[in-house]
């Protein structure tokens, strides 16, 4: 969630030029990071949560451009990473 939430900020820090957005932005990153740490620690396999961030991240930020910043979003696009993470979901039951 949080770095979902820096990467939505990152049109608002202009090229990371505006310190607040900027500060923001990075402050939630390392919250991420310490969080994913954690998630591993307690024992999800690193072969299930990257893969799932990886194939997720995507499909959330193409909701955060099209309903925050206005932009278009193709349906395929949406599709495939829709698809992504349905069947790496699937692998892990594998």
């Amino acid at each position: 969630m949080f770095s979902l939430g820096a990467t939505a900020i990152w049109p608002r820090t202009q090229g990371f030029t505006r310190p607040i957005p900027t500060a923001l932005s990075i402050l939630m990153q390392v919250i991420c990071l310490v969080l994913m740490n954690r998630i591993i620690d307690s024992g999800v396999e690193l072969s299930f949560l990257i893969p799932l961030n990886g194939a997720f991240s995507p499909l959330v930020m193409i909701f955060v451009g099209v309903f925050l910043y206005k932009e278009k979003a193709s349906v395929w696009k949406i599709a495939v990473l829709l698809t992504a993470c349905v069947l790496i979901g699937f692998a892990n039951f594998l």
